[in-house]
């Protein structure tokens, strides 16, 4: 089974987004807040990780960074999920490793279900 680790504090998107990728066939873990995802990543290596900007606790940048700065997790692909896709968020995102930057507001939870696919080719 291909695992996604979802890192997003929107308890109705992660519902939504949850559903769209199991009906893709991925295996969904879920974490609340930036630190979680964090420590997941590290303990389960998932195969994808979307990982929204954000969050309570450590913000998904910082959260990004450290991932891509650790041997143990720095080949895992990360998509970034933001509904701030303006100003230097996106290009900050991909300048730290990240494989995709996806605007909340212009990706329907299927179109991310399908670029998250995309994203583990």
């Amino acid at each position: 089974m291909v695992s996604v680790l979802l890192v997003e504090d929107d308890e109705n998107l992660t519902k939504l987004y949850k559903t769209e990728l199991e009906l893709v066939g991925l295996t969904v873990s879920i974490a609340t807040n930036g630190q979680r995802g964090l420590e997941m990543a590290k303990k389960e290596k998932p195969d994808l990780i979307l990982l929204d900007i954000i969050l309570p606790e450590k913000l998904g940048l910082s959260v990004l960074k450290e991932l891509k700065g650790d041997d143990a997790t720095e080949s895992i692909p990360v998509v970034v999920l933001s509904n701030f896709d303006q100003g230097e968020n996106p290009k900050k995102a991909m300048e730290l490793g990240a494989v995709a930057f996806l605007s909340k507001q212009k990706y329907t939870p299927q179109q991310i279900a399908k670029e998250a696919l995309a994203a583990l080719e």
